[in-house]
């Protein structure tokens, strides 16, 4: 007990001044005038690659017909194993024409997120404009490579969604100090998921971008289902996915100070 008393008494004065110091640093919210911290997404750099066909694509453009005859139609697959999902994932991203929405709560570094991320650059560089919203909780924290992620191509940005303070990397404290002074805006989280292509074809479910998530993990795995809708119905997805991207909390990642100087 004495020794309880003892760290108590040494980690509460930290906590303390730790706070003080955090609270100093203002949290950013979203900016769309800065011409550095934002660049309104315009098609640049097209590459001659061609988007691959897709049956999606075409289950969406049928259902669109039958909707607009009186009638109503959806085109849904269920995708229980992880190699499904991140194939669906994949097939979609090099099919879209126009726009791909990618929205998650997790976004690990390893070879999945990384194999997901090239993919997207890649559709970025035949013109397609690629928006990534990510929550704050859970984003790779090295501003080295969040600065490589944001400047892969002017057709992608990306956001995260409430930052804990003005900077990507936490400190020793971090944990304590999110934890005691911030437990309000660290607790309301957005744990939303999904991928939007072209506006037409969604993926929604339970899946974050990391190996655990698609059955490439040797020690731990999600078991997980994501859903594919090709259709109407995508519009409320999209809708929901811009409600977050254009609230004031999502912040793009070269807001954050030293994704700025990295």
């Amino acid at each position: 007990m004495r020794w309880v008393k003892d760290f108590s008494r040494g980690l509460l004065p930290g906590l303390v001044v730790a706070g003080m110091l955090s609270g100093c640093a203002s949290v950013p919210e979203r900016e769309l005038e800065n011409a550095f911290t934002y660049r309104r997404l315009k098609p640049a750099k097209t590459s001659a690659v061609e988007p691959i066909e897709s049956e999606y694509q075409e289950l969406a453009s049928e259902a669109w017909r039958i909707m607009e005859a009186g009638g109503s139609a959806q085109f849904v697959s269920i995708l229980e194993r992880g190699d499904d999902a991140l194939l669906a994932r994949v097939h979609l991203i090099r099919s879209a024409r126009k726009s791909i929405d990618l929205q998650t709560f997790s976004w690990e570094d390893d070879p999945t997120s990384r194999f997901v991320f090239d993919e997207l650059v890649k559709a970025a560089e035949r013109g397609v404009l690629v928006r990534v919203l990510i929550d704050a909780l859970n984003v790779p924290a090295k501003p080295q490579l969040l600065a490589r992620m944001v400047g892969a191509h002017r057709n992608l940005e990306i956001a995260i969604y409430k930052p804990l303070s003005g900077v990507a990397k936490r400190g020793p404290l971090g944990f304590w100090d999110n934890l005691f002074f911030k437990a309000r805006r660290v607790n309301r989280r957005m744990h939303n998921k999904l991928l939007l292509t072209d506006g037409r074809i969604g993926i929604v479910g339970g899946r974050n971008y990391a190996n655990a998530y698609f059955d490439r993990d040797s020690t731990f795995l999600f078991r997980d289902r994501d859903v594919v809708v090709a259709g109407p119905v995508v519009t409320d997805i999209q809708e929901s996915f811009q409600l977050f991207w254009s609230d004031k909390n999502a912040v793009f990642f070269t807001q954050l100070l030293d994704v700025q100087k990295a």
